[in-house]
């Protein structure tokens, strides 16, 4: 099958900013006007596994399972997607590029971590 480009959106932030909700807004408005669409929620891509070393938050898992997931909804014929994620730093960003395999413009939250006050994205 000879697909188009696909191309979306990725919301990005700290956890607990609203990212999922604005996405599953975003996927609401798509559905409502029948667009083809899907909204990939990426955190729960990789909510499990067996490592549990210091290097197990290298988002390895999550990428392999988000590219199998997009080739999927691109087998179906989605060209349009809708992603959900944190991203930290331009080398994360590269790689869920990377995987999602689509022109994906992003938004950040700028917003305070509740934690360490830090400021996000960080500059």
């Amino acid at each position: 099958m000879n697909l188009p480009d696909a191309e979306g959106v990725l919301i990005t932030g700290v956890y607990g900013a609203g990212k999922s909700s604005v996405a599953a807004e975003i996927a609401y408005l798509l559905e409502k006007r029948r667009r083809p669409f899907a909204f990939v929620d990426v955190d729960f891509l990789g909510w499990g596994g067996a490592d549990f070393g210091a290097d197990s938050h290298d988002h390895g898992l999550t990428l392999i399972n988000l590219a199998a997931v997009m080739a999927n909804y691109r087998e179906a014929g989605v060209g349009l997607f809708v992603l959900a994620y944190f991203v930290s730093d331009a080398d994360v960003l590269r790689r869920v590029r990377a995987a999602a395999a689509c022109r994906c413009g992003w938004s950040a939250w700028s917003c305070r971590c509740p934690i360490s006050g830090s400021a996000w994205p960080p500059t």
